[in-house]
């Protein structure tokens, strides 16, 4: 029984010495691990370290290189100013020597000048070229004065004329109605579709070809005894004068409207033409004839008696 307990102790023992044992192995080996991963961090704080004092090194050495190239430019803009601005100084000392040259020399002409000035010889022939010249003169005057009026005058008719036929441009039915009221015209409207085909409208045919209806404009194309004619930019009521060989007076062709490739107008003609005037023309003639010749001549007056 004692032994039985005898050799429960030593085993317990034995066990209590091995974990006293094994504690200070675990504590061990804790610590060379933590003097590792100590020594790898300062292994590599020290790499970085070093890293970092490569960079700043090759940055001032960069730096260094590019002050350098900045000072060799700076001291080769200074010389290049220097040379500029002697080139310069020199440049307006010479301009100013040149002028003080030039005022000398100007001075000694004026000097010579005056002393071989002489009086000037009149030569009569001068003087009467001078005086044909004056009387020339004075006569181109009065002809651009008198050519001046005229032309005055003739603007004068023009406008006045313009003004006219401007009255006399119908810009709507109602108008155009009224005009033909007068009877001193004949009155065709059409409205006109753009197309290449012509239509007849009184005397002529109109053929569309082009309508602006922001710039109010037009393009026509006229047929007038066979004979084709082009209007382009024709602007809104702006009158086409035609001449026709039947009329006696010219044709007026009048846009009054205008829409997208549409238009509406009419066309003007003299009432009469020439075949149709010639003949009352004649009548007139013959009658104001036999008149003259029906009329009794007068009395012949006695002569004069001789005392």
């Amino acid at each position: 029984m004692f032994g039985g307990e005898t050799e429960h102790e030593n085993h317990s023992q034995e066990t209590t010495s091995r974990s006293e044992t094994r504690t200070p192995l675990i504590w061990m080996g804790g610590a060379v691990v933590v003097m590792a991963i100590a020594g790898v961090l300062a292994l590599v704080s020290s790499h970085h370290q070093q890293a970092t004092v490569d960079q700043l090194t090759a940055r001032e050495s960069n730096l260094t290189a590019t002050i350098a190239t900045l000072q060799n430019q700076l001291n080769t803009t200074t010389q290049k100013l220097s040379d500029m601005t002697a080139a310069q100084a020199a440049a307006e000392a010479k301009t100013e020597a040149a002028q003080q040259a030039a005022q000398a020399a100007k001075a000694a002409r004026a000097v010579a000048t005056r002393r071989t000035v002489r009086r000037p010889v009149v030569d009569p022939r001068w003087q009467q070229m001078q005086s044909r010249l004056d009387a020339q003169q004075k006569q181109l005057d009065a002809t651009n004065d008198a050519i001046s009026k005229t032309r005055s005058d003739l603007e004068g008719n023009i406008g006045s004329t313009r003004d006219e036929l401007n009255g006399s441009i119908a810009k709507n039915h109602e108008e155009l109605v009224a005009l033909e009221q007068k009877g001193e015209r004949s009155y065709y409207e059409f409205d006109v579709s753009k197309s290449k085909d012509f239509q007849r409208t009184g005397p002529i045919s109109v053929s569309l070809r082009k309508t602006d209806t922001k710039h109010k404009h037009y393009d026509l194309y006229l047929m007038v005894d066979d004979n084709q004619l082009q209007k382009k930019n024709v602007d809104l009521y702006e009158p086409i004068w035609l001449n026709n060989s039947d009329d006696p007076q010219p044709l007026e062709i009048v846009v009054n409207k205008i829409d997208k490739n549409h238009v509406h107008g009419y066309v003007s003609s003299s009432k009469y033409t020439r075949a149709q005037l010639t003949p009352a023309s004649a009548s007139i003639n013959g009658r104001a004839a036999q008149t003259t010749v029906n009329a009794p001549a007068p009395a012949a007056s006695a002569p004069p008696q001789s005392n």
